[in-house]
């Protein structure tokens, strides 16, 4: 059969209702799964803040910090003061998410 020049809005048209119906068929078969597997975004917050922070990571957001404004180099120094006398690699790992918090409140 050969086609021709005439023929090809029709066969377009007719490749385009195929791929709506095939959107369709699948979008029926992808939707329940996504909805089955997604989760509510305040337990991904959750799942977030639960994750252990390492004094790497918060090193990194405070060098963030102080290279957006140098002037938060001594806000960050005082708060890191109130949870160890020494540096930030002394502040237990449990207190990471607390030490964060409060830096992020006061900048």
């Amino acid at each position: 059969m050969e086609k021709r020049w005439e023929d090809v809005p029709n066969l377009l048209a007719e490749i385009l209702d195929q791929l709506k119906q095939l959107n369709r068929e699948t979008v029926g078969i992808v939707k329940p799964q996504t909805e089955q597997t997604a989760k509510p975004k305040q337990e991904a917050k959750k799942e977030k803040q639960d994750k252990q922070l390492t004094h790497e990571e918060i090193k990194d957001f405070c060098l963030e910090l102080n290279r957006r404004d140098p002037a938060n180099k001594e806000k960050i120094k005082s708060i890191i003061s109130k949870f160890t006398d020494g540096k930030l690699m002394d502040v237990p790992p449990g207190k990471l998410p607390d030490l964060k918090t409060e830096i992020e409140a006061s900048l």
